[in-house]
């Protein structure tokens, strides 16, 4: 059952809140690079293609989310810390929509009893389960509290 509403929450469809939409299509699942992939890409070799799709998904958010903070939760590696610093660096935009925070949990069948913490947070008001393996809570109090399995 979750697989298919993940499969329907894909890319932002099924989903009703038009920011919640653009952050899924225009952020997370973005497919076009950055101009600053190839160069970090070369940074860090020998990484798995996994590897390299997730750290850019949070080099996206940081970029869309700057200057709020990305703050990260389990074990990040140095590529994936330094692709969050780029992803913060690189941006001149301000989050349209007034996000106080945004936390990370890495692999969040390991930290499980952590990504629960933050699924009942009623301050975190936008949860994303991404994949099985990452875990974004986002804290807008302009938003209602709602959970996505993307």
């Amino acid at each position: 059952m979750t697989s298919i509403r993940r499969l329907l929450h894909r890319r932002g469809f099924g989903i009703h809140s038009p920011w919640v939409y653009t952050l899924l299509r225009d952020v997370l699942f973005e497919p076009l690079p950055y101009y600053t992939f190839s160069q970090l890409r070369q940074q860090f070799p020998g990484r798995s293609g996994r590897q390299i799709a997730m750290d850019e998904q949070l080099f996206r958010l940081a970029h869309y989310a700057s200057p709020v903070p990305v703050t990260i939760i389990g074990n990040a590696s140095h590529s994936t810390i330094e692709y969050i610093r780029q992803g913060a660096a690189t941006s001149r935009n301000q989050a349209t929509t007034p996000i106080e925070k945004i936390i990370v949990v890495e692999d969040i069948e390991a930290n499980h009893d952590t990504w629960q913490k933050y699924l009942d947070d009623p301050a975190a008001t936008a949860t994303f389960d991404v994949e099985g393996r990452r875990g974004i809570a986002i804290y807008n109090p302009k938003l209602s509290k709602l959970h996505y399995n993307v």
